[in-house]
């Protein structure tokens, strides 16, 4: 099992999704949620450590949806190949890492239809 976030990290991430709560979008709440999610990330010492409080804080506080996947219920119903990779799955999540090689970062503007709309496409992130 793996060992908890530091308290510091996991303050941060309950302090991000907190922030959630109860807000209408505004520009205002949106910067302000930027500067929790850096400040979650300095904390962290990187996105996947934050994304991994992240988890943890919901789990303990959302419950875990997944969680049923290791009882015993599933034994003999579903191949135990797929139910083994399930339940890794559940617990350490799916791997999106992928090796690209080295690339060159581009900085664009936003598509031009976008640009006529950038609140609401800002308030449905």
């Amino acid at each position: 099992m793996q060992t908890p976030p530091q308290k510091e990290t996991e303050e941060a991430a309950k302090a991000y999704l907190n922030f959630f709560q109860g807000k209408d979008f505004t520009r205002e709440n949106f910067a302000q949620a930027a500067q929790q999610g850096s400040e979650l990330l300095e904390a962290a010492g990187g996105w996947k450590e934050a994304l991994r409080a992240i988890r943890r804080h919901w789990v303990q506080t959302q419950g875990d949806h997944l969680a049923g996947l290791h009882s015993d219920f599933f034994e003999g119903l579903v191949h135990p190949a797929i139910l083994e990779r399930a339940r890794h799955v559940a617990v350490w999540g799916v791997s999106a890492e992928a090796d690209l090689g080295e690339t060159q970062r581009v900085q664009s503007a936003p598509h031009p239809s976008l640009k006529e709309h950038i609140e609401e496409a800002a308030k449905q992130l």
